[in-house]
């Protein structure tokens, strides 16, 4: 599956819904509230509509699911069945602050750039035992193991500082104030196997 999300969609509202709450009903909707007379001044933009409209959060979302089954008969009375799972994602998240709004204000603008990878891997394997006795005892028995992997990474990128805001999240390389990328791997890696 492949799906893509933009500003509220992504899950955050980033302030806006109290913002709306705040703002008085007589403002129109444009208002940003912004002095523009003096462009030395440090504004920052109380409108919730300004906000939804200049935040640029954008998610890609990519997810890979295959399954694998098997069933070998044995004899006729044992069946063993084996199967394999792989599920991966990858995400990918642009995100832009212009200096107008609370998050990007002290920082002259912020872009941040992240991307998240996971896999998980499973196998699982089922012995089954049936039998009838004197055409009218019947066992059923069943022994099995299943195992199970998963690792992610992380890497994060910010830049601040901007002199030309208008490209949005687009101008990671527009900066004057790069920050120190972040990354990990395996943040929440596991192992785990079961016996039943």
């Amino acid at each position: 599956t492949n799906s893509y999300q933009n500003g509220l969609a992504t899950g955050t509202n980033d302030g806006v819904i109290a913002m709306t709450l705040r703002q008085m009903p007589t403002r129109r909707v444009d208002d940003t509230g912004i002095n523009t007379e003096d462009p030395t001044e440090i504004n920052e933009s109380t409108n919730p509509y300004y906000k939804a409209k200049n935040i640029t959060r954008d998610r890609r979302r990519e997810n890979l699911n295959v399954r694998l089954g098997l069933d070998y008969q044995i004899t006729d009375k044992i069946l063993l069945r084996v199967s394999g799972t792989y599920s991966g994602t990858n995400q990918d998240n642009s995100t832009y602050y212009p200096s107008t709004v609370s998050q990007g204000l002290r920082q002259g603008g912020r872009n941040i750039q992240e991307r998240i990878s996971a896999t998980r891997l499973m196998n699982e394997n089922l012995l089954y035992y049936n039998n009838t006795f004197g055409g009218m005892h019947r066992l059923g028995l069943m022994a099995g193991m299943s195992f199970e992997t998963y690792k992610d990474r992380w890497l994060s990128v910010e830049n601040q500082n901007f002199e030309v805001e208008n490209l949005g999240a687009n101008s990671i390389g527009q900066d004057v104030n790069p920050q120190i990328p972040s990354s990990s791997a395996d943040r929440n890696p596991y192992q785990m196997a079961s016996l039943f």
